[in-house]
C-alpha cells in the first residue's frame, strides 16, 4: 500500500504497510464526508472507481451511502493487491528476497554517512534507531518510516479504504488483482537508489504530518485536484529528481490500471479501489478512461 513518497508515494503500494500494520478493521460512526469516487461510463458499459487511502482512521466511517451504493452494484472488486492471496512465509520470502540485502549487507556499506545520519534523526524522532532497518534497502526504509509517521498520527491500514472494501467483498464478490505481491515487492527493489534521489526522498517525508492531514482532509472534502497536488504535483515540482519515481510509482502503473479496468467493464459490474493518487490528474487513471471516450462524473 505503498503516497508517503517521494516515500510518501511508496504508501500507494498498498499490501507493504498492511504488513507492518494490519489488524481487524472496526466501524465507527460521524458525518459522512463526499469522498474522491467516481461514475465511468464507457459505451454501453459502466463502472465506478474509489481513490482509495491505504492507511486512515475511525473519522472516515460511515462512508458516504453514495460509495456504498456503487459497492453494493458491483460484480467485481479490482483492486492493487488482495495480500490474503500469499501466505505469510511467502510474504517473508519476498520481503527477504526483494527487500532485504544479501549476504550480510547492510545500508552502511551502500549509503553515504551523511545520509545516514539523515535518515537515523527521523528513526529517532520516533526514540527508534537507524539500526533497526540497518539491513532493509532504502525504499524498504522509507516504507517503514511511512508506516510510522502513519502510526504517529493515528492512521493505520486497519481503517484503509481498500482494506474496508476487500474485507466486505470477501466471500460475497468476486475480488481481482491488478498487481501481485511480489510484483509491488519487486517494485521496491528496482526504484532508483543514487544518492541525490534518495536525499530529496527523505527530505520530502520530513513535513509529514502536514502532508498527512491535508492529505485526508482533501479525501474528505472530494478535492481531487488538491489530491493530485499532494501526492504528487508539489513533489515533482520541488524535486525534479523524483521523477523517475514518479513514473514508476504512479503513471506507469496507472496505464496497466487503466487496462485492467476495461478488461473488467467488458464483462461485469465493475468497482476499482486503488489508491488516490493513481485516479487523479494527468495521467491518471480517470485522465487516461477519458482520453479513451469515456464519461466520468464524481459520485456527490
Amino acid at each position: 500500500m505503498l503516497k508517503i513518497i517521494s516515500f510518501k508515494p511508496l504508501a500507494t503500494l498498498c499490501t507493504i504497510c498492511n504488513v507492518l500494520l494490519l489488524s481487524l478493521w472496526v466501524s465507527s460512526s460521524h458525518a459522512q464526508d463526499r469522498g474522491l469516487a467516481w461514475r465511468i461510463s464507457l459505451g454501453d458499459t459502466e463502472a465506478h472507481a474509489v481513490g482509495a487511502l491505504h492507511l486512515a482512521d475511525q473519522s472516515f466511517y460511515p462512508l458516504n451511502p453514495n460509495i456504498i451504493y456503487a459497492f453494493d452494484q458491483s460484480d467485481v472488486l479490482l483492486v492493487e493487491v488482495d495480500d490474503s492471496s500469499v501466505t505469510d512465509a511467502q510474504k517473508q520470502a519476498l520481503l527477504q528476497k526483494y527487500a532485504i540485502y544479501p549476504d550480510g549487507q547492510t545500508i552502511y556499506d551502500h549509503l553515504p554517512t551523511q545520509l545516514i545520519e539523515q535518515i537515523d534523526a527521523m528513526f529517532v524522532s520516533f526514540g527508534l534507531s537507524v539500526e533497526m532497518v540497518k539491513n532493509y534497502r532504502p525504499s524498504m526504509v522509507g516504507v517503514t518510516l511511512s508506516a510510522l509517521q502513519g502510526q504517529a498520527l493515528g492512521y493505520s491500514a486497519q481503517y484503509g479504504l481498500d482494506t474496508y472494501f476487500i474485507d466486505r467483498a470477501r466471500f460475497k464478490k468476486k475480488i481481482q488483482e491488478i498487481e501481485t505481491f511480489e510484483s509491488q515487492m519487486k517494485l521496491l527493489s528496482d526504484l532508483p537508489s543514487n544518492e541525490q534521489v534518495l536525499r530529496d526522498a527523505f527530505f520530502d517525508m520530513a513535513d509529514y504530518e502536514h502532508t498527512w492531514n491535508t492529505m485526508m482532509n482533501t479525501w474528505k472534502r472530494g478535492d481531487a485536484q488538491e489530491m493530485y497536488r499532494v501526492a504528487i504535483g508539489d513533489a515533482m515540482k520541488d524535486f525534479p529528481s523524483l521523477t523517475e519515481y514518479y513514473e514508476m510509482l504512479f503513471f506507469e502503473r496507472n496505464v496497466t490500471m487503466t487496462q485492467a479496468l476495461k478488461t473488467c467493464m467488458q464483462k461485469s459490474k465493475c468497482l476499482l479501489v486503488v489508491g488516490a493518487g493513481h485516479l487523479v490528474g494527468p495521467r491518471g487513471v480517470l485522465d487516461l478512461m477519458q482520453q479513451e471516450g469515456a464519461k466520468v462524473t464524481q459520485l456527490d
